[in-house]
């Protein structure tokens, strides 16, 4: 089994790869959809994917796990639940004061445990 932080770098490059746009339902997101759940940069994304930097922060690096379905572990239906979870996240400024990371947002949905 390959350690957290590969998984994500692996789900990253593949992000990369897609370069159109995101849009709900699409099965795998950009890196610059990433970016904006997790509040970053996407040239902080593709440097870590890229492997030339080794650090990306706990609170993007655990936003990644829960996006990714890396930690906790999801099936890709599960993945797309996340995703869209994640758009609603992003258009409701009440839902990110109530909830300040993605992942808590996410992870709080008992159907996502």
């Amino acid at each position: 089994m390959q350690p957290v932080t590969e998984q994500i770098r692996r789900e990253l490059r593949l992000a990369s790869s897609q370069g159109s746009r995101h849009y709900v339902g699409k099965a795998t997101p950009t890196t610059s959809q990433y970016a904006r759940w997790c509040q970053c940069s996407p040239q902080l994304l593709r440097k870590f994917a890229a492997g030339s930097t080794e650090s990306l922060g706990l609170e993007i690096l655990d936003d990644l796990a829960v996006l990714t379905g890396v930690f906790p572990a999801a099936d890709d239906h599960e993945r797309q639940l996340r995703f869209e979870k994640a758009d609603e996240w992003l258009t409701s400024e009440s839902l990110r004061a109530e909830y300040p990371r993605v992942r808590l947002f996410i992870i709080g949905m008992p159907n996502l445990q």
